[in-house]
């Protein structure tokens, strides 16, 4: 499963990258860190989780799986 896992992020990534245009692929490669801001209180989007001590929601998994 883990092979198989591997292969489907490594293909959805080629996907990704062949819809871009070469002017967005030079940003990417340019701009390798994007800083963002985090809402603390917009639960279920992006919150701060004070019993694990880190930031969750639906904007941090969609941020992880980029």
């Amino acid at each position: 499963m883990e092979l198989y896992n591997l292969g489907e992020y490594e293909y959805r990534k080629d996907r990704l990258i062949m819809r871009l245009s070469g002017t967005e692929q030079s940003f990417i490669e340019s701009n390798p860190v994007v800083r963002f801001a985090a809402e603390h209180d917009n639960y279920p989007i992006s919150f701060y989780n004070n019993h694990a001590g880190e930031f969750q929601g639906i904007f941090h998994d969609v941020l992880k799986e980029m």
